[in-house]
């Protein structure tokens, strides 16, 4: 969105002065395309190991509570939701 319709419209101003691009928001799905997505995939992957390491921590509680371990499963639900927080943050930032 920043490279598309409104960063167009702040560089270069209103159509009218006849500075705008034509179609802004198919030039930046073409850079997005092209020249960054090696930075999308690479956010994408990083998301995705947190989420599976998420999934993991998940899995070590729901056995520490069929084990009888209520602390293990406190310290795996805890870590778990450490790791939400810092996949939150990544997401965000990867927007």
């Amino acid at each position: 969105m920043a490279g598309g319709p409104f960063g167009a419209w702040y560089y270069f101003g209103p159509r009218d002065l006849g500075q705008m691009p034509a179609h802004p928001t198919i030039s930046a799905f073409g850079r997005a395309s092209t020249l960054s997505l090696g930075s999308i995939a690479f956010g994408s992957l990083i998301v995705t190991l947190l989420e599976i390491l998420k999934m993991l921590l998940n899995m070590a509680r729901d056995n520490a509570n069929a084990d009888g371990h209520p602390v293990e499963a406190c310290l795996a639900c805890c870590a778990a939701c450490f790791i939400g927080i810092i996949e939150g943050m990544v997401e965000y930032f990867n927007r």
